[in-house]
């Protein structure tokens, strides 16, 4: 269905854009839909603010239970330094990025990297500092949420919520910052 992140036809590179574009909306949609919930169905928008409080409280421990890094940072930068098999060490090697993913991976990057280390690259040092927190998603959670909740608050909604929350945890794969 989705080309390889390494491609580079115009198919692939619109599939990268959309679904990045997708992967950025969630914290507009998580603050519209509040938005909508508070003045529009008080009661949804308590069950709405209970959702969203208790995945964050259940994923806590387990972020700091099994903080897990996401692919790229324990791949392609080994920020960890652990042995990374021989075979995986080759794929990385001779993988190919797409140029919108690659693109998009180095601009989060610069934002994570302190002001004074230069920008981290496949052949320089690793970032200083990286997320340990991609299990559980919560983009893939709070996906699921904006999705139920829309779809309580107006049926209708659901028909564009739905198809987004499952582009939306399919951009958190594709971008490379869940498994």
């Amino acid at each position: 269905f989705l080309p390889t992140p390494h491609t580079s036809s115009w198919l692939s590179n619109f599939a990268a854009n959309f679904l990045i574009a997708v992967y950025g909306m969630l914290g507009l949609l998580l603050s519209l839909l509040f938005l909508l919930l508070i003045f529009l169905n008080k009661e949804l928008f308590r069950k709405y603010i209970l959702a969203f409080a208790l995945t964050v409280t259940v994923s806590l421990p387990i972020w700091y239970t099994f903080p897990a890094v996401s692919p790229h940072f324990m791949y392609r930068y080994n920020v960890l330094g652990a042995e990374i098999p021989p075979q995986i060490r080759e794929e990385i090697k001779t993988y190919e990025y797409n140029p919108v993913i690659a693109r998009y991976i180095d601009g989060v990057n610069e934002r994570l990297a302190p002001k004074d280390q230069t920008v981290p690259s496949a052949d320089k040092n690793p970032p200083l500092r990286y997320p340990l927190t991609t299990f559980p998603s919560m983009h893939g959670a709070w996906g699921v949420m904006i999705a139920y909740f829309a779809t309580k608050l107006w049926p209708p909604l659901g028909f564009i919520a739905i198809p987004w929350a499952l582009f939306n945890m399919a951009a958190s794969v594709y971008t490379q910052w869940h498994y």
